[in-house]
């Protein structure tokens, strides 16, 4: 009798739910259970901002990148007679934005910068400066929301550069002194994390030495707050 008993207590009876429910519902309390809907009684909410198309403009969109690639638009400016007389040059692209230069020819002497304008992806067109605030002053490096400013002969000296804020339109001096060496610290770079790499130091023949990472806006409110950083040496 001792080892019925034992032998009963060993066994593991269901539970009386378990006994009565069946596998759909044990599955849909456990979070297992998948359930088939027809797509007939599947609606997307209103004002969706995807949705998936299987029409003609669909099928011509997959034919043409099939054909040329994925197409990408450009910034188009409207030729004038005007461009042609004020000489208008295209400089490059700053923050989204292309940026162009009037000039007037001076006879026997090049030229003198005079009107500088941004035109947007959408075509609206838009003066910076009218007239060029510094002659000698020339767009340099990308660096984002600003640009570099730099004098016709890349001079080094604390003058030679100047940020534009292609947001405000304001021109912030550059101060910071290079650590070693002479002249001010100048842009080399963009890192992952939108930081400027900078030259903070360099030798007697001009040759750069060390590098540092700060933010743009840091640096264009005049900090040198920069992390330094060790280049490799090959």
């Amino acid at each position: 009798m001792a080892a019925k008993n034992k032998f009963m207590n060993a066994m593991k009876m269901p539970a009386i739910a378990d006994m009565f429910s069946s596998e759909a519902d044990r599955q849909r309390e456990s979070g297992d259970l998948v359930t088939e809907v027809p797509l007939s009684e599947l609606h997307p909410f209103v004002n969706h901002p995807f949705e998936v198309r299987d029409d003609e403009d669909m099928q011509k969109l997959v034919d043409s990148i099939k054909e040329n690639g994925v197409l990408t638009n450009l910034t188009e400016r409207p030729y004038s007679n005007a461009d042609y007389e004020n000489n208008g040059c295209f400089i490059g692209v700053y923050n989204g934005k292309a940026y162009f230069e009037e000039r007037e020819i001076i006879p026997g002497s090049g030229f003198r910068r005079t009107v500088l304008t941004t035109v947007d992806a959408a075509g609206r067109a838009e003066t910076v400066w009218d007239p060029w605030p510094q002659a000698e002053w020339v767009l340099g490096d990308d660096g984002g929301r600003y640009i570099w400013l730099y004098r016709d002969n890349y001079n080094t000296s604390y003058a030679a550069r100047a940020l534009l804020d292609t947001e405000t339109g304001q021109i912030t001096p550059v101060t910071q002194a290079l650590q070693t060496g002479s002249g001010a610290v100048s842009l080399r770079g963009k890192a992952h994390d939108g930081r400027w790499l900078v030259v903070i130091g360099a030798d007697s023949a001009g040759r750069t030495t060390d590098y540092g990472l700060i933010d743009a806006d840091q640096f264009a409110a005049g900090s040198t707050d920069w992390q330094p950083v060790t280049m490799w040496q090959g």
